[in-house]
């Protein structure tokens, strides 16, 4: 999975933890936002290129990782 980040570094850093955490392999890409194509700051893609999540923040990490994982 891709993680763009659009300015929400500590959120990002989360998502990346409970990733390793469950085995999930992500990128993170830090990108400057552009105008008016994302809303949220952070965008999780999956392999196969559709859009998994989004968000300005995260709650509970872990939760946003295994939802995406189907588990």
């Amino acid at each position: 999975m891709t993680l763009i980040d659009f300015g929400a570094p500590e959120c990002s850093r989360a998502l990346e933890t409970a990733a390793a955490m469950r085995g999930v392999p992500l990128k993170i890409l830090q990108l400057k936002p552009p105008e008016e194509l994302y809303r949220s700051k952070l965008v999780l893609v999956r392999p196969d290129q559709h859009i998994a999540w989004h968000g300005d923040v995260v709650a509970d990490a872990t939760a946003v990782i295994d939802r995406v994982r189907g588990a």
